[in-house]
């Protein structure tokens, strides 16, 4: 169990800079210049970049959730879902984002296994 409090720290700290680094490149030109598509345009409405808004408060909220945690690893869930099943319709596939995926699935099945 002490073993794992800190790779949840690592997992929440890359979720962090992750989506921080898509929801800056929403505002940032220079930045989303670096970004293999051109920068994230799916889902921005009104240029607010509402996944990376999303991921960003997900991750920063997660180690804080208390007896809500259940609750707050099933939404993630269904957002990585969700935005999966988007980025394949639409045939938009951003290593940003599918690493933000990857990295709040794998914080959840973390806290399961430790849990057992």
């Amino acid at each position: 169990m002490t073993t794992v409090r800190p790779i949840k720290i690592i997992l929440i700290g890359l979720g962090l800079i992750d989506s921080l680094y898509l929801l800056i490149s929403s505002y940032l030109e220079f930045v989303s210049q670096i970004c293999p598509l051109s920068g994230c345009n799916s889902l921005v409405y009104n240029g607010i970049n509402i996944p990376a808004i999303l991921g960003f408060t997900w991750f920063l909220l997660y180690d804080f959730m208390g007896r809500f945690l259940r609750l707050w690893q099933i939404l993630g869930i269904l957002g990585v879902i969700v935005l999966a099943a988007i980025a394949f319709y639409t045939s938009y596939f951003c290593p940003y984002c599918f690493a933000a995926y990857f990295t709040g699935i794998c914080l959840v099945l973390i806290d399961f296994r430790s849990h057992d």
